[in-house]
Formats: structure tokens, C-alpha cells, sequence
């Protein structure tokens, strides 16, 4: 049963209900029937809990997506590439200093850095394991991060040393 996902800001989730019995009548066994008009379709809508990271272009953005999950549109949102950064990872915040450039942050001391639009993340090195909320970065080398608690850490290496911010 064929179905498009397709996740806008709204969730928006088309299932095709072709049916995947042949057709005997018109003999083309195997081959799928098409639905009479006005049938065949259903349109489910919710709310997204995704989070959008925008960039200096406004065609270019990044989104959370649960499940570790981080998509990146380059046409206004009208389609998204995904890319599993990191399996179940609760992400929940990102920085997009540039269309490239991709900080984001999450539980359990989670943090990963994108400098090429996307096509690689690196884990970055948390400087505790603690919940983040909060990223703002510069480039791909200065990043602030905030913790749960408000206790912010700053890097201007890509991560490879964090310093308290007073």
C-alpha cells in the first residue's frame, strides 16, 4: 500500500489506499486498481512537535524531527531531506549560523555539528552529560550552549574544549 509523507510545519500525511488486488476483471493480475474518484485518499493533519532552525537564506533551513532525525530543505520547505544524526537522540534545539553551518543539542549531553549542509554530522564532545536546550552559534567553530539550568558553556574550537560562560 503505497503512502507520501509529507511534513510540513502542519504534519501532513497523505495515504494512498490503492488497492493491491488485481484488477481479474480487466486481466491485469498483480497490477494494482486505481480508486474511483473521490475515494482512495485520506488526509490526516496534526500538530508538528518539530523545530525549525532557519538560516540567513530563507529558503535554506534545518528541522528536528524526533526519532534523532534532521531534515534540511533548500526550497522554502516545500520538500525535506532527512538524515539520521543519531538513533533516538532527543534533539531539541539548533543554530544555523549559515546555509552549511548546523549546531544542534539535546538530552543527555547530546550535541552535533554539520559544516557541509548537512551530508555528514559529527558528534560533537559534550561538556557534561546533561540536558541542553539552547544553542547559539557563530560558525562552524563558536557555538554557546545552555543547559537545562541555565549553566551556558562556550567553544570557539568546534567543541573540542568548552569553557563555563560566567
Amino acid at each position: 500500500m503505497p503512502f507520501v509523507l509529507n511534513r510540513t510545519p502542519t504534519l501532513a500525511l497523505a495515504v494512498s489506499l490503492l488497492a493491491l488486488v488485481g484488477t481479474v476483471a480487466a486481466g491485469q493480475q498483480g497490477q494494482p486498481s486505481a480508486p474511483a474518484p473521490g475515494q482512495g485518499a485520506v488526509l490526516l493533519e496534526e500538530r508538528s512537535m518539530d523545530t525549525t532552525v532557519p538560516t540567513p537564506d530563507p529558503t535554506v533551513s534545518y528541522r528536528l524531527v524526533s526519532g534523532g532525525f534532521v531534515s534540511r530543505t533548500t526550497d522554502g520547505g516545500a520538500t525535506w531531506n532527512g538524515q539520521l544524526v543519531s538513533p533516538n537522540a532527543a534533539l531539541k534545539a539548533g543554530s544555523a549560523p549559515s546555509t552549511d553551518v548546523c549546531w544542534v543539542v539535546g538530552h543527555h549531553g547530546a550535541i552535533y555539528l554539520t559544516t557541509n549542509g548537512g551530508t555528514a554530522w559529527k558528534k560533537v564532545p559534550a561538556p557534561a552529560n546533561k540536558d541542553f536546550t539552547q544553542v547559539l552559534a557563530k560558525d562552524g567553530s563558536a557555538a554557546t550552549i545552555t543547559r537545562y539550568d541555565g549553566k551556558k558553556y562556550s567553544t570557539t574550537d568546534g567543541g573540542k574544549r568548552w569553557q563555563p560562560v560566567p
